[in-house]
């Protein structure tokens, strides 16, 4: 890859498209996650359907599949990462880098996502007990900063990966490189977010998405970290 230092974000995305079309093994890690969510979800499914089961085995049933879903996932997504730092160093893409990358830093990936899910979940809780509290509406403004503060932690995962670090130590980083780079990053995620959209067309639209929109994200922002990320030590 010829490197250009602070490109502009549709010079990146095209880029992370045209080189998608060209390693295209990089949608796999997400077709397996699919296929992962759908198995397990047909399987609760059925072990479900007797209505007098649906307490506690039922719960208990949903927990372990969401457990398993999630650290599944946490693998594919890191391999995919993995997929994409090697097309952006101009490798070969290779479905045993996704293997050896998603066995490495699966952990560090679902610890991530555990410690961002629990910043969403605690802001939202916060938000609707203030709007509970004073059943005022102005109080859901508390809600429109999270964006904004949101898209400190997208680099996170790559960074995460790209150097090798900790989990805290990766947001510490993505905070500093969005910080010097907020408003490219911002609108980056945006326009895949606009993009994402295309998935409320039945049944197409989640395909273009999986297939498409999902794999150039996740290579879009790879090819912005790597070009980006400041000289950590």
């Amino acid at each position: 890859m010829k490197k250009r230092f602070k490109r502009n974000i549709f010079e990146i995305v095209a880029e992370s498209f045209e080189k998608l079309f060209s390693n295209y093994s990089l949608v796999l890690p997400f077709v397996f996650s699919f296929l992962a969510s759908f198995i397990l979800g047909a399987s609760l499914s059925l072990a479900g359907l007797s209505l007098e089961e649906l307490n506690t085995r039922f719960l208990l049933l949903s927990s372990i599949a969401f457990l398993v879903l999630w650290l599944a996932n946490s693998y594919f997504f890191s391999g995919a990462i993995g997929i994409c730092i090697e097309i952006v160093k101009a490798r070969k893409a290779k479905l045993a880098v996704m293997h050896s990358t998603g066995k490495k830093f699966f952990f560090r990936y679902w610890l991530f996502t555990l410690i961002l899910g629990l910043i969403i979940v605690i802001w939202f809780a916060l938000t609707f007990l203030l709007y509970f509290s004073t059943r005022n509406l102005a109080s859901l403004l508390v809600l429109l900063p999270f964006p904004f503060f949101f898209v400190f932690f997208v680099f996170a995962p790559y960074l995460l990966l790209l150097n090798d670090v900790n989990v805290l130590r990766a947001i510490k980083q993505s905070f500093a490189l969005v910080k010097s780079n907020y408003w490219t990053s911002f609108f980056l995620l945006l326009l895949f977010f606009i993009m994402h959209l295309v998935s409320l067309v039945p049944f197409i639209g989640t395909f273009i998405a999986l297939l498409l929109i999902t794999p150039a994200m996740t290579l879009a922002f790879t090819i912005f970290t790597f070009e980006r990320r400041l000289h950590f030590h």
